[in-house]
């Protein structure tokens, strides 16, 4: 029940799929407008990446996806998991991780 927006339960889900549903629907209809739903409802999706060297190199080092409520990011060669209130709280967390003067933070979003 956690992924369910505020206030909004599965009979509210059921009903608003039902209704985009032609009244003899299928199962391939059933999917089509489960996905347009999920599609619409699916977070932001942004990395995290590194600016070495005044622009001469560059390294993608998380990704992660924006909620309406916080913002999750997983390192790419750790797997570190972070939770963060927004993407930009987790840039800053990521550029705490470097102490090196030739590295720059950057949130890039992927959309």
């Amino acid at each position: 029940m956690e992924n369910l927006a505020k206030n909004e339960s599965l009979e509210t889900i059921a009903t608003s799929i039902n209704d985009n549903l032609p009244e003899k629907s299928t199962s391939e209809d059933f999917l089509k407008v489960l996905k347009k739903k999920a599609l619409k409802d699916a977070p932001a999706m942004y990395a995290i990446a590194y600016e070495i060297d005044d622009g001469n190199d560059l390294a993608v080092v998380a990704y992660g996806l924006a909620f309406d409520n916080r913002s999750e990011t997983i390192g790419i060669n750790d797997n570190f998991h972070s939770c963060s209130a927004t993407p930009g709280d987790a840039a800053n967390l990521y550029a705490g991780f470097v102490s090196d003067e030739n590295l720059k933070t950057h949130l890039v979003w992927l959309d």
